[in-house]
């Protein structure tokens, strides 16, 4: 027998008057939730210098600032500092600077694996095997520090 549509009302049947449901996955996201950046980062002109150059180029301490995102009611107790100055080498791995960070931010009961490290300005999340100078962090940049959350909590 030959295949027949599904009366109108069955279950499956599409009224003619809604068009077919778009596939593609970009459609439903409209969040503006934290996603995996590509592998390299690069800026909007794709000038992110090679990592071995910008350790070349800074080879002393630079300073940053880490500008805590903790909450107010930590930072309003006084016991987590609103900005933390750090003056490392370019050198320094993502996790060493969390490892450096934590004396500071642990009275909000944070950890190193509960850190997010963020570049303000081009919006890098900091991985922990990278070093400073693979983001080409620079002097006087500021890096945002908050809760890492998973599963939207």
């Amino acid at each position: 027998p030959p295949q027949m549509a599904p009366p109108p009302g069955a279950p499956g049947a599409r009224p003619a008057s809604l068009p077919a449901a778009p596939h593609s996955a970009g459609a439903y996201d409209d969040d503006d939730d934290d996603e995996p950046n590509a592998k390299k980062p690069r800026l909007d002109d794709g000038s992110l210098q090679p990592e071995a150059q910008w350790m070349a180029k800074h080879p002393a301490p630079i300073q940053i600032l880490v500008q805590v995102n903790l909450g107010a009611v930590e930072v309003a107790q006084g016991n987590i500092p609103a900005v933390i100055p750090l003056e490392l080498s370019v050198r320094t791995k993502v996790v060493e600077m969390k490892q450096m960070l934590l004396p500071r931010v642990a009275p909000a009961g944070l950890n190193i694996a509960g850190m997010k490290l963020k570049a303000q300005g081009p919006g890098y999340i900091l991985k922990n095997p990278q070093s400073l100078a693979f983001y080409n962090i620079a002097p006087g940049n500021v890096v945002e520090l908050s809760r890492k959350t998973r599963g939207g909590k």
